[in-house]
């Protein structure tokens, strides 16, 4: 996803506080939704859900008017061809598509070898030097090392995220 611009906005968030919602202003001066969690970063939902297998024909969600507490749940307003509408998606998860993605464009590249690069040299998750929650750690053992740079070669080699 292209970085969100000046024109962004939180609007709701989960009880824990690991899921917030918002909207963010196009080149084009449209609204959309995005969400941003730990696992995944900050993701455009008109370009997410469809990655997750919802089908999304003729909807641009616009804005997210609310998040459940549990996050499951998302509500909110925009468009179903052309038409004002309100929509909710139930049974939400929130799923890291592309691990290796570091900076979240939907492509496993340089960029994010240089992120990558970086967090191996922190090497410990706790470090209070490392980037927070620690993303690199791509088999979640606490630690960035060989073993993560196996599984973020495999991202690098298929280039483009699912």
């Amino acid at each position: 996803m292209p970085r969100l611009n000046k024109q962004e906005s939180a609007t709701a968030i989960s009880a824990d506080g690991q899921l917030i919602g918002g909207m963010f202003q196009t080149p084009a001066g449209n609204y959309r939704s995005a969400l941003w969690h730990p696992t995944f970063g900050a993701v455009a939902l008109n370009e997410y859900l469809p990655r997750l297998g919802v089908d999304m024909d003729g909807w641009s969600l616009g804005f997210i008017a609310g998040i459940s507490a549990d996050g499951t749940r998302i509500a909110g307003s925009g468009t179903h061809n052309g038409n004002p509408r309100a929509w909710l998606v139930t049974g939400f998860t929130p799923i890291n598509l592309c691990p290796a993605d570091f900076n979240h464009d939907w492509e496993v590249d340089d960029a994010d070898f240089v992120v990558f690069v970086a967090e191996y040299d922190t090497f410990i998750c706790a470090d209070s030097a490392m980037t927070l929650w620690c993303p690199a750690d791509l088999n979640h053992d606490g630690v960035v090392d060989d073993a993560d740079f196996v599984v973020f070669v495999q991202g690098y080699e298929e280039l483009l995220c699912p």
